[in-house]
């Protein structure tokens, strides 16, 4: 490249201004961008921005196509041995790219140079595989314990199928000499998925993070007893999915605004939502919104904007479904109403006579997927 490392150009430009643009771009594209001059090689180590780690993003063409399929060859009539090799040839190149990726999250970690970051975030999808992570692997610790010292507002760590066990922040924060000086204190934003997080390190976030807007739990074994109860002067988006050991779950809390809840319809989790206006219900727990309404009252006049996920393997579906309840949900606030519906059944009328209990519905968006009973039909 002509002009590269010249006087003239992006050579121009102060660090801070080269650190600001940097900052706005991935790991990769950072890396990449080194090449425009040998000054910027070490300049993106010292970017503020987001760090977004994605395994996915390693991918080349032949990997997509490989791993799809995969999906593909387990429904087809194949000789063992022939099983055995391409399975083989699945987990050779999948461990190869597994530690491609902890030496590149590790390496960039390592090299950071700046004191802050604003945020963190780390996907791993394995496909079929079972979790190459272990449930406490060292390296994920000390990717949180970076995240910790650099002080983050975002940490999103996105490990579906893996289960990682989250490590316990106090017994982590005892092998650092100066660990007073950092922690969670300025996190504003935590997303967890595929992550086996305990009630205690839950707690321990809405005791020391005083900033937290956003909270999502997805898919942990290891949360069974939560409660997000006043004072939480910030947290205004909350999100529970899928974590099929939970026991309890209390929200009452005046300042969350837009809550999720994919879960069981044994769990009522709304106590003293106020100024809930926003409501995403999935699992069993929208069947339960749908046929017992008296006793969502104290909420669901007040929503503005309703999903419900609706699935055959969640709703009963009995002779009489296809008829809408007796008594309808009161939504007399509903102004956003939208239907995610997964089933067998032919007919729509039922969801649509929801539209009778929002009187003030100006959009309603509703998206159906027929399922065949087949066996072999995903």
């Amino acid at each position: 490249m002509q002009g590269v490392d010249n006087d003239v150009g992006f050579n121009k430009l102060p660090d801070d201004i080269i650190i600001a643009i940097l900052s706005r771009l991935s790991p990769k594209e950072a890396a990449r961008s080194s090449v425009l001059s040998r000054r910027w090689r070490y300049l993106w180590f010292c970017s503020s921005g987001i760090l977004d780690f994605d395994n996915r993003k390693m991918f080349t063409s032949h990997d997509r196509q490989m791993f799809k399929f995969e999906d593909d060859f387990y429904q087809d009539e194949l000789h063992a041995w022939e099983i055995c090799d391409i399975q083989k040839k699945f987990v050779a190149r999948k461990q190869f790219l597994f530690r491609k990726f902890v030496a590149w999250v590790n390496r960039v970690l390592k090299m950071h140079q700046s004191p802050t970051l604003q945020g963190l975030i780390i996907h791993f999808s394995t496909s079929r595989d079972k979790s190459p992570f272990g449930r406490r692997p060292g390296y994920i610790d000390s990717w949180i314990y970076s995240a910790m010292r650099k002080k983050i507002k975002m940490l999103e760590l996105n490990f579906p199928g893996n289960h990682y066990e989250f490590p316990n922040l106090d017994l982590l924060l005892l092998y650092s000499p100066d660990a007073g000086k950092f922690g969670f204190g300025s996190l504003m934003s935590l997303s967890l998925e595929g992550v086996d997080v305990e009630d205690t390190v839950v707690r321990h976030f809405l005791a020391s993070c005083p900033y937290l807007e956003h909270l999502c739990i997805r898919k942990s074994n290891a949360t069974k007893r939560l409660r997000f109860v006043d004072p939480l002067p910030s947290l205004n988006v909350l999100e529970i999915s899928d974590c099929y050991f939970i026991r309890k779950l209390e929200v009452s809390a005046t300042s969350i605004v837009s809550c999720t809840y994919n879960g069981s319809d044994a769990i009522f989790p709304f106590k003293k939502t106020l100024n809930l206006s926003e409501l995403t219900l999935g699992r069993k727990f929208a069947q339960f919104f749908i046929y017992e309404p008296s006793k969502h009252m104290s909420y669901s006049a007040q929503l503005e904007k309703l999903t419900l996920n609706i699935h055959k393997t969640w709703f009963h579906f009995t002779p009489e479904f296809g008829l809408p309840p007796p008594d309808l949900p009161k939504l007399c606030s509903l102004k956003h109403l939208e239907l995610n519906v997964t089933s067998t059944i032919k007919s729509i009328y039922f969801f649509i006579s929801l539209i009778k209990a929002a009187p003030l519905l100006t959009e309603f968006r509703m998206k159906i997927t027929y399922v065949r009973k087949s066996k072999s039909y995903l």
